[in-house]
């Protein structure tokens, strides 16, 4: 009775006391894993990798389950809107600099496409977690903030990719823009969707409902 009444007052210290067990010195658990019974200490090195790993893949898989809507949805975006410029203002619009107006304006539908995506994967996924109530399950761990920050924007960094891949193969493949300097491309592509995955963290930590995204 006294270990159960320690486990009601939320003490682990006063039950493992209680009990006759030193909580500084090192157990063994049920399943023959060695701990310490100190609260409090990591029992991992500086970077926990397992769990910055597994939320990366957590948040990989998340997007990747709709694919439908997050990969296909924003190629067909893309694609009616390189339409309707096409029709409406490419018969009427002649070179820009020496180059076709939709050679033109097709690279910035391909940082469009990747920043909004990036933003979206980060902030529905806090928010969703919010609304839903299981925010806990990402703070429970034992993450860093800056574990907890390498993951999302890794998952931004993915979606916003994985997205770029279509779209660049349709300006490249279907209308035949090249490729100046792809380096550079990729170095901007990343930093852009690195920025808006970042923004989309602080906007899902402040807001408490979608419209207010």
């Amino acid at each position: 009775m006294p270990i159960y009444h320690g486990y009601i007052s939320g003490s682990p210290y006063l039950i493992l006391s209680r009990a006759g067990i030193n909580p500084t010195r090192k157990i063994v658990g049920a399943f023959g894993m060695k701990h310490t019974g100190e609260m409090g200490t990591r029992r991992f090195g500086r970077v926990n990798w397992l769990g910055m790993t597994t939320l990366i893949e957590r948040e990989i898989r998340r997007f990747m389950a709709v694919w439908s809507q997050t990969i296909m949805a924003p190629l067909i975006n893309a694609v009616l809107l390189l339409a309707v410029f096409s029709l409406a203002v490419g018969s009427r619009r002649g070179d820009v600099m020496g180059v076709p107006f939709l050679h033109f304006i097709a690279p910035g539908l391909l940082m469009m496409t990747v920043i909004q995506n990036a933003f979206a994967n980060t902030s529905s996924s806090i928010l969703v977690a919010k609304v839903q109530g299981n925010i806990i399950d990402t703070l429970m761990p034992p993450l860093s903030a800056g574990e907890m920050l390498v993951g999302y924007l890794t998952g931004a960094l993915a979606r916003g990719l994985f997205v770029a891949i279509p779209v660049l193969v349709l300006m490249v493949g279907i209308m035949g823009t090249g490729l100046h300097n792809p380096l550079w491309m990729l170095v901007f592509l990343i930093l852009g969707a690195a920025l808006m995955g970042g923004i989309g963290i602080i906007g899902a930590i402040y807001a408490n409902k979608f419209d207010q995204l």
